[in-house]
């Protein structure tokens, strides 16, 4: 979850900051429940299943996804 840079002529401490927009919430919300999922994920299955499962792409076949489970 990256912060971007500050637009120009902001001093990049109050960018960093500043509260999030209301747009970047949801972006948000998602990386939370993407990294608790991830934290059940390694304590069940250790850490090369959460990286595969977490890190699986939308498009990823369900043959794939049954390879890396």
């Amino acid at each position: 979850l990256g912060v971007g840079r500050p637009p120009e002529g902001m001093d990049p401490a109050d960018y960093l900051l500043s509260d999030f927009l209301s747009e970047e919430m949801n972006i948000i919300g998602e990386a939370v429940k993407k990294a608790s999922d991830g934290i059940g994920i390694i304590l069940k299955d250790g850490f090369v299943k959460a990286m595969n499962k977490i890190n699986r792409t939308k498009n990823q076949s369900k043959k794939e996804e049954k390879i890396n489970d």
